[in-house]
């Protein structure tokens, strides 16, 4: 029979199950790590930077294959196995298991739970789709929604969110980062021509004695005031905001949302963000 088909930490010797010391060993990291607050994301990631084999010349460790191991109750011992772990830890395992599980539904109301903008694809600029998957290393993956596209990007929510954090903190630093896009100028400035032209074959049509052509001149007029003004205010009132605001320590959406339109995630996990002001800034610069 072969050692693939029996409980990991366990192998054949002389047709009868033995204890694997090797991987007893990782077993006993594995349950230290999960008991003294390590995450099963943390426990899986170090274990494949460190090549721990699972089988023969296998290192996927994910998170739901070392929570198998840890609810494994064949590891106390019977009949066919050898007991390597005691009812005591096996016990305090469940209770840290159950807390986190508690713990896990009440962090609905935080985190990325509460992250109330979209999420768009740098490479298409269509709206990207969160994904779980247990199964894999990092198990969340943000999927364009393009199918022309087909962009999957792999970024755990706590990378996601700590950008965040650190791109609104870098303006809450430095307000003077702060600019006016020069596309809202430029689109400002192609809708007032397009009006001008307009305005002017009006002119030329009515010998400028004409009530649309004076309409439409204060409308020109307004516009530029408008426009000029808009521009302005907004990037004056996040300039306000990020001088008035002190830098955050954790992730919050509200003072996302008061500053931000929409969030952009590159193809090689940058994450930017678009201001209000249209201007982006990303983890990148």
């Amino acid at each position: 029979m072969k050692n693939r088909n029996i409980l990991f930490g366990y192998c054949y010797r002389n047709g009868e199950i033995k204890i694997q010391e090797e991987n007893i060993e990782t077993l006993k990291y594995i349950r230290e790590a999960y008991l003294n607050g390590k995450s099963l994301l943390q426990i899986a990631e170090i274990l494949n930077k460190k090549s721990v084999e699972y089988a023969c010349g296998v290192t996927g460790w994910n998170t739901a294959r070392i929570m198998r191991l840890l609810d494994e109750k064949k590891y106390l011992g019977n009949a066919v196995y050898p007991a390597t772990l005691d009812n005591d830890t096996y016990e305090k395992i469940q209770r840290v298991k159950q807390s986190r599980n508690n713990q896990k539904n009440t962090d609905r109301k935080n985190g990325i739970y509460t992250l109330s903008l979209p999420i768009y694809c740098a490479k298409c600029g269509v709206q990207l789709k969160r994904h779980i998957n247990l199964h894999r290393a990092i198990p969340v993956r943000w999927y364009c929604k393009n199918p022309l596209c087909k962009t999957a990007i792999t970024k755990s929510d706590e990378s996601l969110l700590n950008d965040i954090v650190k791109l609104l903190n870098r303006m809450i630093e430095d307000p003077d980062k702060l600019k006016t896009p020069p596309n809202t100028e430029i689109e400002s400035n192609e809708k007032r021509r397009y009006t001008e032209e307009k305005i002017a074959d009006l002119i030329k049509a009515s010998a400028g004695n004409n009530e649309t052509v004076q309409k439409k001149l204060f409308e020109s007029a307004a516009r530029k005031y408008i426009d000029s003004d808009s521009s302005k205010s907004r990037a004056q009132k996040l300039r306000d905001i990020f001088t008035e605001s002190s830098k955050m320590p954790l992730f919050s959406n509200e003072m996302l949302i008061r500053t931000t339109k929409l969030i952009k995630l590159y193809a090689n996990g940058v994450t930017g963000l678009i201001l209000d002001n249209g201007q982006e800034i990303n983890t990148e610069e």
